[in-house]
Formats: C-alpha cells, structure tokens, sequence
C-alpha cells in the first residue's frame, strides 16, 4: 500500500538538515538504538522497521535518549488508553466511522516538508458522530504512515475542518479524551506537531479550543495552533 509519492534526493537532504543530521550519522544512530532495543525485553524490537525508528531519530532531531523515551512511551500507553482498543476495521462500529467523517494524509507534503493530515467530520447530526472512534481512525493512519518507508519525515500538520460540527459534537470531546489525544501527539507519536489548524470555525469552536485544547499544551505548541 502506498500512501504518499516518494521522495526527491532533494526533500530527503533538505529533511536530513533540517534536523542536523547527515545521511551517515542517521545510520549510526539507527544502529545504536536497535542495539539499546535488543536489550529492552519488553519492546518488540525483532519486528520494528528501519524505517519506523528513523522516523523516531528525525522526529526527535537526533536525540536517541530523547527517541528511547518516546518509543517507551508509545509501547507503554498502547496498551493502556482507550484510543488504542477496539481498532479491527472489520468491526461494524468502527465501519461506520467511514460514515460520519473523512480522514486522510496529503499524498504530498507541504512546503516546508511537514506531513499533512485533514479531518472532515460530515454530518451536522451529532448522533452520528463518535470522538473516540474517530481519533482510533486517525491514529492508525498517523499508525501506517510510520512504518511506511516511502517517506521518512519527523513533522506533521493536522488540519481540522469544523463546517459541520455543531456543539453538541463539541460537548463529545471529553477533557480526558482531549488530554490523552494532546499527550499522544506530544509525548509518543515520533513526528514533531507542527500546528493544528482550525478551518471554517464559528466562534463556538474556537471558544472550545482555549477552553478543552490549549490548557494541555505547551506554551510553544499553543502557538502553533490557529482558527479560520
């Protein structure tokens, strides 16, 4: 399965420098981590591609230390939160998801390189509308994106068009919900968060953004997002 087009000798070296890293010295980096990862008993280390741990060393701008706490993380808070469980996409609830909302990754990157990601709820009855569902959806193509190795990149930019959404979705998002969602994109998924970008947002929405959002993020990251 191929999500997005490949990239250029050009993009890699500009991703490479961006991060201050060298083709070789990515290489020994990734050495060194699967060295510290063959020690770590309770991580799948035999299975995890290349490809998915440079994502982690480019993400993490050459920090291994900073690279091992994230992919414990990640390890850890699978199987613990619940936006991690009931994801077989055969399940008719999990179908339906396809129903009520699109989500999907730019097969481009942007011009600064980030990944793309836009999510487009699509129906104005909130009855038809699940949160948890929903975020599973996008967490398992941010998921698949990680180990594919047709683009390694370490940002990602979520843009959220909010035309549809009235607010009673908006009382959906539950500040658990919101605060495990920030925390993954924060503290566990490899690709630096670039921005959230709020599209076709009514006032009710960006009120909802400083009220359940913003208090979980960081002083930079709060920056980072925008409403339009």
């Amino acid at each position: 399965m191929k999500l997005m087009e490949a990239l250029t000798s050009e993009q890699e070296d500009f991703i490479l420098t961006d991060v201050g890293y060298s083709r070789k010295q990515l290489e020994a980096d990734l050495k060194q981590l699967k060295d510290w990862l063959a020690e770590q008993h309770h991580l799948p280390s035999s299975r995890l591609k290349d490809c998915f741990l440079k994502t982690y060393l480019i993400g993490c701008k050459g920090s291994i230390e900073k690279a091992k706490r994230k992919l414990d993380a990640y390890y850890t808070y699978r199987s613990c939160s619940d936006l991690f469980l009931d994801r077989d996409p055969l399940l008719a609830e999990y179908k339906k998801v396809n129903e009520y909302i699109n989500i999907c990754l730019l097969p481009k990157l942007s011009k600064s390189r980030d990944l793309v990601m836009v999510y487009k709820p699509l129906c104005e009855d909130s009855k038809n509308y699940e949160y948890l569902g929903s975020m599973r959806r996008l967490i398992q193509i941010t998921e698949l994106k990680m180990r594919m190795a047709d683009v390694v990149t370490g940002s990602i930019c979520y843009v959220v068009d909010t035309k549809h959404l009235s607010p009673s979705h908006v009382l959906m998002f539950t500040p658990t919900i919101v605060r495990d969602s920030i925390y993954l994109a924060q503290k566990v998924i490899p690709f630096r968060l670039k921005g959230i970008i709020f599209v076709n947002a009514p006032i009710f929405v960006e009120i909802s953004i400083n009220k359940l959002i913003k208090p979980f993020l960081s002083n930079k990251m709060k920056d980072r997002v925008s409403t339009h």
